[in-house]
């Protein structure tokens, strides 16, 4: 018989606003994808290099967006133009974030953030949505 999984339910992670004592937790999250880590490359090739393949070295990092849908309800602390996410969209503020993941030590991401995209859908056959891009600034924190 092989052993059982040791895969948790995604359902129950939180995103954060974590600027304040406690986190905030930003409602209505329905689904998230991220943060996207990528590393650039600097090309090295030259006349030297004998294999007639292009040669790399690491660059900088990116920990990229996470991008995230709610449930938009535009009168909500988190989501509106005054303290929520409408609103850092607006001012163009850095925040502090907290990606809280369900397993069982809660392990969590830890970063700035500054949101850069607000997109709203209102499918007559839907509830009121918003898609979300939050550009992570500076290293992300894994604890």
């Amino acid at each position: 018989m092989p052993a059982p999984s040791s895969a948790f339910l995604a359902q129950g992670t939180l995103l954060q606003f974590a600027d304040s004592s406690p986190n905030q937790t930003i409602s209505e999250v329905r689904s998230m994808r991220g943060p996207t880590l990528r590393r650039d490359t600097i090309d090295v090739t030259n006349h030297d290099s004998t294999s007639a393949y292009r040669e790399f070295i690491n660059g900088l990092k990116d920990a990229g967006s996470i991008t995230f849908d709610i449930n938009y309800l535009p009168t909500d602390g988190t989501h509106n133009a005054a303290t929520g996410l409408l609103g850092e969209y607006d001012n163009g503020t850095t925040r502090a974030y907290a990606l809280v993941f369900s397993d069982p030590s809660t392990t969590s991401w830890t970063f700035n953030g500054v949101v850069i995209g607000f997109e709203v859908a209102a499918a007559i056959d839907e509830v009121l949505i918003s898609s979300i891009e939050l550009k992570i600034s500076g290293a992300p924190t894994l604890v």
